[in-house]
């Protein structure tokens, strides 16, 4: 399962802010987690 969540993070977490975001965007959402302030996450449901 870690080797599947590494994937994951890459395709679901922050690549549609990279790819679509706005610069502002990109900004406030990147740049604190590329500067280590921050960390990113996503959650999986059955729901």
């Amino acid at each position: 399962m870690s080797g599947a969540s590494a994937i994951h993070m890459n395709i679901f977490g922050l690549n549609p802010v990279v790819v679509f975001g706005t610069e502002e965007q990109k900004i406030r959402m990147l740049k604190p987690i590329v500067e280590g302030k921050e960390k990113a996450c996503f959650g999986v449901t059955d729901a």
